[in-house]
């Protein structure tokens, strides 16, 4: 049901579903909360977002989904600190980790601390970081900025 919810973009409903839930959430229905707790971005939201952060720390890091939909929800109220505490908790981060930070830390006007994360990246970009960071540069507009939009490997689709 919470899966239909989000595609139906009624999160408010899959809020509204776990406060009836009498079992704990697993990792997908854990993932789902946290986009909808994003999505609506008002205080319910961010109570049951904070308080599902507890239960978080349980999974296992191979559910990194939970953690990166945890960075995204973190993200998206404005919680810089709290998104890089998550991501510094994550051992093997992948693409959709660094996407989430990379895009957190735009939206969230820290331009350099983007351009700082990409170039410590330890997996390869792909289009979508290459997007973002070509976001940052255009933001900042700086010569810091300017060496890295003469990126060395450019993805296909940029050449």
């Amino acid at each position: 049901m919470f899966k239909g919810f989000i595609k139906n973009k009624m999160p408010t409903k899959v809020l509204d579903l776990y406060d009836k839930m009498e079992i704990e959430p697993n990792a997908a229905t854990l993932s789902i909360l946290f986009s909808a707790s994003a999505q609506i971005r008002n205080d319910r939201a961010k109570t049951i977002g904070k308080r599902l952060l507890g239960k978080m720390i349980n999974y296992d890091q191979k559910n990194i989904a939970v953690f990166n939909s945890a960075i995204h929800m973190l993200m998206r109220f404005l919680d810089v600190k709290g998104a890089e505490d998550v991501f510094d908790l994550i051992k093997e981060k992948d693409i959709y980790s660094y996407g989430a930070m990379i895009k957190g830390y735009n939206d969230n006007g820290k331009y350099e601390k983007a351009l700082n994360l990409y170039e410590n990246m330890n997996v390869k970009p792909d289009a979508i970081i290459y997007e973002l960071i070509f976001n940052s540069c255009a933001q900042l507009s700086n010569n810091r900025a300017k060496i890295i939009e003469q990126l060395r490997y450019f993805p296909r689709e940029f050449q």
